[in-house]
């Protein structure tokens, strides 16, 4: 057997190596048939995560677009409602502000009271009422928005 070997050394020196190469080469087809599966399988996932973003991204933009148009809403409405109780009570008619000032009045010198304190004093008449109605406007007009725009409350 070993002088079989020893006289066809040449030919089994080659049957090694063909066989070799046949089996690198059969491992890199094996290879690459993964290589091309995994490659299609992350097009594929690269695909839908794409096809995820555009539809987030519409769904976005659509709120945005909804939740504006519910604030304009809301807001021409608080605005009409201003204008109305303007036109109510005969415009607006609280103190200006001059020179950087404050809209707050100053406390009246009234002469002072046995304990020390002052009369309590403020604003009477329609320009209170016309100022509540206002602010009242106001409260109902952030309720409507926030209802508007599916706020949870509780």
């Amino acid at each position: 057997m070993i002088a079989l070997i020893l006289s066809n050394w040449r030919g089994i020196v080659m049957a090694v190596l063909v066989a070799y190469g046949a089996f690198w080469q059969w491992r890199a087809n094996v290879w690459e048939g993964r290589y091309e599966t995994e490659k299609t399988s992350f097009q594929t996932f690269r695909a839908e995560v794409a096809a995820v973003a555009d539809a987030a991204k519409k769904q976005a933009e659509e709120k945005k677009r909804t939740q504006d148009q519910r604030t304009k809403e809301v807001d021409s409405d608080y605005k009409t409602t201003r204008r109305r109780v303007a036109d109510y009570y005969g415009g607006l008619r609280l103190p200006a502000v001059q020179g950087g000032g404050s809209v707050v009045p100053a406390t009246p010198d009234y002469p002072p009271r046995p304990d020390g304190a002052t009369e309590e004093r403020g604003p009477g008449g329609e320009v209170t009422v016309q100022a509540c109605a206002l602010d009242a406007a106001q409260v109902l007009a952030f309720q409507d928005w926030v209802r508007k725009q599916g706020i949870p409350v509780d």
